[in-house]
């Protein structure tokens, strides 16, 4: 399942509110095909009752089938890193810190560990990974701490 357009984002400069808001928004579109509206997807978390207003679900899932996909790319969207589950707040939550700490208190084994498992060899140190990760990584970071969520990002 290809979720590109709904939750990734592409590198762009972050004052060009026209790119950036045909990301983190989803357009309501008649039936005659010309869009009327949009609503901000982290305005709707957890508050479906916008599509069960009148046309509003068949206007959203119009919208989703004839807004443009986004390129894939390796960044999520804001929407769901700085504003998941705002609930009418400046700011929410981060969706990947989330993940990461789910997979922690539900004693997920780690990367190096997935990696063991499924016939790699164990790293001690950042740079063992060679071509899976960028070097830039910090130093100070042990490789142990890598979470099983971060690790296969």
């Amino acid at each position: 399942m290809s979720t590109g357009h709904v939750f990734q984002e592409k590198n762009v400069m972050k004052d060009d509110s026209a790119i950036v808001q045909s990301q983190s928004h989803y357009s309501l579109v008649t039936e005659h095909r010309s869009s009327y509206s949009s609503l901000r997807l982290s305005d709707h978390f957890n508050r479906p009752e916008i599509i069960e207003e009148g046309e509003n679900f068949d206007h959203l899932i119009r919208g989703m089938t004839t807004q443009s996909q986004e390129c894939t790319d390796q960044y999520f969207t804001s929407e769901i890193t700085r504003y998941l589950f705002r609930n009418g707040k400046e700011t929410g939550q981060d969706l990947r810190a989330i993940d990461i700490q789910r997979g922690r208190d539900h004693g997920l084994a780690s990367y190096n560990d997935y990696r063991h498992y499924c016939g790699l060899h164990r790293a001690d140190k950042f740079s063992d990974f060679g071509d899976y990760i960028s070097q830039e990584v910090p130093s100070f970071i042990h490789i142990s701490f890598c979470a099983k969520y971060s690790g296969f990002m």
